[in-house]
């Protein structure tokens, strides 16, 4: 049995695409939401029956949040085109960076997905790096 912790965040930002030939090509701003997911590396859950306590990952998404949250994405080193697919690799690399200086070796991040709109979004998968 492998089990799954779920969480999930929005940010106001702006962007636009450099590289799109249409309307994104202009500077616009989106209200994304984002959901993300991680697992245990044994894939079980602790001695006290969870993977993580939900406190614990909104403490390691609270720099994510922060450097997106009103942003310019352009400006962002490492997301100078921000579709919404280098912004889900963006925050996979920004919380896997995270919990490796937390020292959360048994703490795998599964899946990053981000809304542009809400009906269009995009998945990061860990199987994808």
């Amino acid at each position: 049995m492998s089990m799954t912790i779920t969480k999930e965040f929005h940010f106001g930002a702006a962007h636009h695409l450099p590289n799109y030939d249409g309307k994104c090509n202009n500077i616009h701003g989106h209200e994304y939401f984002v959901r993300v997911e991680f697992k245990r590396i044994d894939g079980e859950t602790k001695g006290d029956g969870m993977i993580v306590d939900f406190s614990k990952i909104k403490s390691w998404l609270e720099p994510v949040e922060n450097d997106l949250d009103h942003a310019y994405l352009n400006n962002i080193e490492r997301l100078e085109n921000p579709t919404a697919e280098n912004t889900a690799r963006y925050i996979a690399a920004r919380l896997k960076q995270i919990l490796s200086i937390l020292g959360e070796e048994e703490i795998k991040l599964e899946s990053v997905q981000v809304w542009e709109t809400p009906t269009s979004y995009v998945t990061w998968r860990a199987d994808n790096d």
